[in-house]
């Protein structure tokens, strides 16, 4: 739920973060870091220039904050992206069902990978990667696990969508992860 998430997010809030944030439909995460008394930066990674004309005036004009208008992928370059018509908070990366297609537009959107906007931070001792993107966190996870594998303090804060996983294929994901040192904290 939003409120845990906030919770969480509020839990872990400390000086010399980094919150990179992939999805953000409307930046109430975002507001949470900057609100708080602690020396932070904001990276939210957002593909619906939609989303983005609705964030506030204090995450667009904010020097702690970068917004980056593309969509994080395994590649640089143009990737299918599927804007919904009417929520645009349920975007998606891989193609909707046949029943809900008729919902969505299909665009060519530029992408880039996690590692090109991640390497741009250097200079913080923690940081966490938010995802809420509607089913694709477990590719974007699963083709990012050897740039993640090697990285030190790095929370994942990851809303799950578990109807769209197959096999227990995330389930085996998780076991990975955690066998490359990560812990996890909160499950919902």
């Amino acid at each position: 739920s939003e409120k845990l998430f906030k919770w969480i997010i509020k839990s872990e809030i400390k000086n010399n973060l980094l919150f990179f944030e992939i999805g953000s439909s409307d930046g109430a995460e975002a507001k949470l870091i900057i609100n708080s008394n602690k020396k932070t930066h904001v990276v939210i990674c957002e593909p619906d220039e939609r989303n983005i004309n609705k964030y506030d005036l204090k995450i667009k004009n904010n020097p702690k904050v970068n917004i980056i208008n593309k969509l994080i992928s395994d590649k640089s370059g143009y990737k299918n992206f599927y804007f919904h018509k009417k929520l645009s908070n349920l975007n998606q990366s891989q193609k909707p069902s046949s029943d809900q297609i008729k919902y969505f537009e299909k665009k060519k959107i530029i992408s880039t990978t996690l590692k090109n906007e991640f390497n741009k931070y250097k200079n913080f001792k923690y940081t966490i990667i938010k995802m809420d993107i509607e089913g694709y966190e477990y590719d974007l996870l699963k083709k990012n696990l050897n740039f993640l594998k090697n990285k030190k303090n790095i929370g994942l804060l990851i809303e799950l969508h578990p109807t769209t996983y197959k096999n227990k294929e995330m389930e085996k994901l998780m076991e990975k992860i955690i066998s490359y040192g990560f812990k996890f904290k909160y499950v919902e």
